[in-house]
């Protein structure tokens, strides 16, 4: 199955799934899953039904992505199987990420991508300096063999903070330096333990053309409650509602008419930065590592608030 590429023109390029509502891919067992398969599943439905009904012009590609994150997905193989068939039922193509801790053998890595490759186009290996040296490479590198044996897309994500260093055994490994290898290095989610005197790893500015087009994605709770993107989770001013109270038409029209995200999506933050520094609401201090986190910062400061900055979405038509 082909890469899938996300329409720019399109207001979300994918459905997300969060099995827990920090989002955070983690094999460990306090990072468990929050919600279970019929409940996924029922979120995915109303979804699906949305697009296979309506006219969705503008808010998804035609090609559209199931991406199931948080927690280990492949710790729980049959309800991760139904979740991934319920999306293939409205036509969603399956993106799963994974740690890659569970490939503990070629036999059973095999066995489980056998059972859901029919469901799936791709996989993210989501990797850091921690968990490699509690498991060593030899379940990535037999989990990267296995994703290519079965024809399915492969992405590599490098979580990296400062102190710590690239993967280079595995990323200079042959499996892995092909053309079909995606590679992202990212920040952490959520680097709240990140020494204060590490300047090199925060910027002072953000990306003017960092924006978010490529990043919205329809991100679902496992309560039901809906986001623009993973990094959003846990804001209320980026809450779009909950589809255990609302329809998904109306969740995506209150994001479609938002000026708000409108202009996240074509800008980006760095707008935001522009009026904090207008407003005298921003010091050199306020450190962020990239412009994810920069949004967040500014929409969590009480005080930016109280100037009007980022006063209630503003709604077309009202």
């Amino acid at each position: 199955m082909g890469a899938v590429i996300p329409h720019s023109t399109s207001l979300f390029n994918a459905i997300t799934l969060c099995l827990r509502r920090d989002g955070v891919v983690s094999h460990r067992a306090e990072s468990g899953w929050e919600v279970d398969a019929d409940a996924a599943c029922d979120f995915i439905s109303q979804i699906g039904a949305f697009v296979r009904g309506a006219a969705t012009a503008g808010f998804f590609p035609d090609v559209l992505e199931l991406r199931i994150v948080g927690a280990e997905p492949f710790a729980r193989v049959d309800a991760l199987e139904k979740i991934l068939r319920c999306g293939a039922n409205s036509k969603l193509l399956g993106h799963v990420w994974t740690t890659g801790a569970w490939a503990i053998s070629a036999q059973l890595a095999r066995a489980v991508l056998d059972r859901l490759k029919d469901t799936m186009h791709a996989i993210t290996l989501h990797i850091g300096a921690d968990g490699m040296g509690e498991f060593g490479l030899a379940p990535l590198d037999l989990l990267l063999r296995t994703i290519r044996e079965n024809r399915l897309g492969a992405v590599i994500e490098c979580c990296i903070r400062p102190g710590s260093r690239l993967p280079l055994e595995f990323l200079g490994s042959e499996i892995v330096n092909n053309n079909s290898t995606f590679v992202r290095i990212v920040p952490p989610a959520r680097p709240a333990d990140m020494p204060a005197d590490d300047s090199e790893y925060f910027l002072e500015v953000p990306q003017p053309y960092d924006r978010c087009a490529e990043r919205l994605s329809l991100t679902v709770l496992p309560n039901g409650d809906v986001y623009p993107c993973l990094r959003s989770i846990g804001i209320d001013a980026m809450k779009l509602g909950s589809l255990s109270q609302q329809s998904v038409e109306e969740i995506l029209q209150r994001a479609r008419n938002s000026q708000p995200l409108a202009r996240l999506r074509t800008e980006g933050p760095a707008h935001l930065f522009e009026l904090a520094q207008a407003a005298g609401e921003w010091t050199a201090g306020s450190r962020f590592v990239d412009s994810c986190q920069l949004h967040t910062n500014l929409l969590t400061r009480a005080s930016i608030g109280r100037h009007g900055l980022f006063a209630p979405p503003q709604m077309r038509g009202e």
